[in-house]
């Protein structure tokens, strides 16, 4: 476990990570999607923490299906699971 993340890497792990951004360096200002694909670790497993800063997060997606996220403790951001794979 990282002392310097929320994340519990105990109960989801990460397999990969899909990025597609633009960036317009006059505004200062990054633009577009993270992709996230996740493997359960422990059953029961309910909410997703993943580690943030300074991001205007839009929304976020399971199976490709709206569902709800809130910034938690800090930088901490919950995802609500709801299914075996996160992409």
């Amino acid at each position: 476990m990282d002392p310097c993340s929320y994340t519990d890497s105990s109960i989801f792990l990460i397999t990969e990570f899909d990025f597609d951004w633009s960036i317009d360096f006059e505004k200062r200002v990054i633009l577009g999607k993270a992709a996230l694909k996740c493997k359960i670790l422990k059953d029961g497993a309910r909410e997703l923490t993943v580690d943030t800063k300074a991001l205007d997060i839009k929304s976020v997606k399971l199976d490709n299906i709206n569902c709800g996220f809130s910034y938690g403790h800090g930088l901490q951001k919950y995802i609500k699971k709801n299914s075996k794979s996160i992409f």
